[in-house]
């Protein structure tokens, strides 16, 4: 129980640090950039109340109708009121700037007139321009000038907003400000105005419907939307990276008539520069981590989405924040300190997972239902931070055992440096334990699993063993315990829960923890050594032992199938000189003749595929392209014969390569082979060769049967074979690609394929200028 405290109030002193450290930061603002792009992936799309719909002046219009906007005639715009206001639309908000005067006018200004007197009442709004931003940061943004559309546009519209928006400092749109000021009067933004408009809410009863507070905006419906210290409204997005989550038409095809008007019922239509190449008006926003762009009019659009269903966001307060770092940075010290010490690193590294991940679920939920932007950052940093400052305290707490066993590094070094000799490793063992112990006698025993017995293998300073140390050395065997006994101290060496073998000191005092625990690790780490020979013992024999099975059963069987396959021969032979065999008998003879060479070739194969295992032996440098030109001219007669067109395409110089020419010439043949025998007749093979920096690269193509994709994880195995309808009757052997692959890995290079089912494959080669080959 007091340890379990002990453990507690050290894990809370780490998360004050961690807290304190992380507070600073946040203090400082020193990461800003970062906080506010981590808090884009609470960014989700939002379903849409369908009343705002986007009419997009896009390449098509832009094509039609002049390269920008400023270049249009102003008839097309009144062409345009007068269609969206037959369609019934409620408002239609222009993101456009008419502040220069044109002949056309007078008529854009009488299809607004007429759009407002018409049955659906269709109001117009427009934007206006401040130039000259004076600094002012609190209270709404404050410009020297404001420009307005030409004198007769500005006496049709019903409404006038700005257009203006200040991006964070990341350069990324967030917030909208929903009014701002010159010198003597106040603007709304063109997006409440465009509300209002929606809302059929003249211009001069503004004052009395809506509310400005210190922190809100109060709609006509009563509802109130959280404004900050600028009066900028932080809006919701209702769409996905690359896609609008809003109706949006081309300009050119509602004038052309290819949209059908009624598509604009009761709707609030928005007008301006979008789906363009050469586009300006876009602007960052928080969709995606790394954030997307968009145009400026689908930015209005999401804003007064946001306005139409009351849902803006709201940054996390800064009280909310302190005690959320606070409690984040304990809770997660607590948590981490109950981690088993055992693979503490990796559970620590979980711990740090699961938490972040759970907490980002968290603010995902809060930022959905309570419309609140938590700070991740800093949220995720509180928790990450206090799992390194507790491993920094453990390891402060094992630094001194750490300089104990650099002793011990430095023996597992001298040990490994000494290829598996197992006398000179156990001179090395002894030397160490008689370091750790400060003993002049020492003494190590190895069991042997066959007799069941310990044997005495190495004494440090005297010719015989103890007397005394069989009995101690049997005792620590059966308990599997170390014993210290007149002087002597006896350890056993256990690996996977096995005894291999004993270590004996003498004399020996009483030992002191740290040596005891030293000792431990220096026992646990010789034991691994010594399994590792023992291994490597046992796997040198078994290769030889399998190596030499392999080559006598093949030798001896090689001999009776020569004799088969001759005598069948000559079976055949002689019954088309005097037929003496009936048409059963001649197709057994022929079965057997068969049998007989595909057993060869599969003997043929395993032995070039040991003799590879075996490693190169004639390496020597050779060009490339003449080996492959020599095995072009070597299968154009069989590719001939099957009908089919055999293509080599080499470069124009020479490829020297280090290699051992057989065992490549073998390789590249089994894959030509294959490619041969998985094509149908009139089929292609192509074998190319290219040079990419520092490798080769061989491509063999064919125009075949293709292989099926649950296939590929298993054709270069051994003895698997591709069965499907077209090729289960093609002899094979299913050692060939096992063979190709042991030979190219073996010479430091690698081999793929990909392949269509029914349009062929292609098994690309890579080797290196300069590898070094495995003997």
């Amino acid at each position: 129980m007091q340890k379990c405290g002990r453990i507690v109030l050290s894990s809370l002193q780490i998360g004050v640090v961690a807290a304190g450290i992380v507070l600073l930061l946040w203090g400082s603002n020193v990461f800003q950039h970062t906080q506010l792009r981590l808090t884009n992936i609470l960014y989700s799309p939002r379903e849409t109340t369908g009343n705002v719909v986007i009419v997009a002046m896009d390449d098509a219009s832009l094509a039609a109708y002049g390269r920008t906007p400023a270049e249009w005639s102003r008839e097309h715009h009144a062409k345009l009121v007068e269609v969206v206001s037959q369609g019934n639309a409620r408002a239609i908000v222009f993101d456009i700037l008419f502040l220069e005067s044109t002949e056309e006018d007078e008529q854009f200004s009488e299809a607004i007139e007429q759009a407002r007197q018409s049955y659906a009442a269709t109001r117009t709004v427009m934007p206006i321009v401040g130039l000259q931003p004076v600094q002012n940061p609190v209270g709404p943004p404050k410009f020297e000038e404001v420009r307005f559309p030409t004198h007769s546009l500005k006496n049709a519209v019903e409404g006038l907003g700005t257009s203006f928006n200040i991006p964070d400092k990341d350069g990324t749109t967030r917030r909208l400000p929903m009014r701002v000021m010159d010198e003597t009067q106040v603007y709304y933004s063109l997006d409440l105005m465009a509300y209002l408009a929606y809302l059929r809410i003249p211009p001069g009863a503004i004052a009395q419907v809506i509310k400005f507070g210190e922190d809100y905006l109060e709609l006509p419906s009563g509802r109130r939307l959280w404004l900050d210290e600028r009066q900028q409204l932080m809006m919701n997005f209702f769409s996905e990276p690359g896609q609008s989550g809003f109706e949006v038409y081309s300009y050119r095809d509602v004038l052309e008539g290819s949209v059908d008007p009624s598509v604009f019922n009761d709707k609030l239509v928005l007008v301006g520069l979008m789906n363009s190449e050469g586009q300006t008006d876009l602007h960052h926003v928080p969709l995606g981590l790394e954030g997307t762009r968009m145009a400026g009019v689908e930015i209005h659009a999401n804003a007064i989405e946001t306005i139409l269903q009351g849902v803006p966001l709201r940054p996390q307060g800064t009280l909310s924040q302190l005690f959320m770092i606070i409690g984040l940075a304990l809770f997660s010290s607590i948590f981490y300190g109950q981690m088993p010490k055992k693979r503490f690193n990796w559970w620590l590294v979980i711990a740090v997972v699961i938490l972040t991940f759970v907490w980002v679920v968290a603010a995902t939920v809060i930022f959905s239902e309570q419309l609140i932007v938590i700070n991740l950052f800093h949220s995720m940093l509180a928790i990450a931070l206090p799992a390194p400052t507790l491993l920094a305290n453990r390891l402060v707490d094992e630094v001194r055992q750490r300089r104990q066993v650099e002793m011990l590094l430095d023996n597992m070094l001298r040990v490994s440096s000494q290829q598996m000799d197992v006398e000179r490793i156990l001179a090395e063992i002894s030397t160490d334990v008689s370091t750790i112990l400060g003993c002049e006698h020492v003494e190590i025993w190895l069991w042997d699993k066959r007799s069941r017995k310990a044997t005495c293998a190495h004494v440090s300073c005297a010719k015989e063993p103890m007397p005394s140390s069989e009995a101690l050395v049997k005792q620590a065997l059966d308990s599997r315990d170390s014993c210290h006994q007149d002087k002597s101290l006896v350890v056993p060496m256990l690996w996977q829960g096995q005894p291999l073998g004993v270590l004996v000191g003498y004399p020996v005092a009483r030992l002191q923890r740290r040596t005891r625990s030293t000792l431990d690790l220096f026992t646990r780490q010789t034991a691994a050594v010594l399994a590792n020979v023992d291994l490597l013992e046992e796997s040198r024999q078994l290769s030889e032992l399998k190596t030499f099975i392999i080559r006598m059963t093949s030798h001896d069987l090689k001999n009776p199938l020569t004799a088969i396959i001759n005598f069948s021969y000559f079976l055949l032979e002689d019954d088309k000189k005097t037929p003496f065999m009936s048409a059963e008998q001649r197709e057994f003879v022929d079965d057997i003749q068969r049998a007989a060479n595909q057993m060869r070739a599969i003997i043929n194969n395993i032995l070039d595929l040991e003799r590879v295992r075996g490693g190169v032996k004639k390496s020597q440098i050779y060009d490339m392209t003449k080996l492959l030109k020599e095995m072009d001219m070597e299968f154009q007669r069989k590719a001939e014969l099957r009908q089919q067109k055999l293509t080599t395409i080499l470069p124009d110089h020479p490829i020297r390569l280090v290699m051992d020419v057989d065992q490549i010439r073998l390789a590249f043949s089994n894959l030509i082979n294959n490619a041969m025998k998985y094509t149908r007749e009139g089929g292609t093979i192509t074998v190319q060769c290219t040079m990419n920096q520092n490798k080769v690269r061989v491509d063999f193509s064919d125009t075949g049967y293709g292989i099926p994709k649950d296939a590929m994880d298993n054709l270069f195995k051994e003895f698997f074979r591709v069965r499907t309808p077209e090729t289960r009757n093609i002899e094979g052997t299913g050692l060939g690609l096992s063979l190709v692959k042991a030979v190219i890995e073996a010479h430091g290079g690698r081999i793929w394929v990909k392949s269509q089912l029914g349009s062929g494959s292609t098994f690309s080669v890579e080797l290196p200028f300069h590898q070094t080959i495995k003997e």
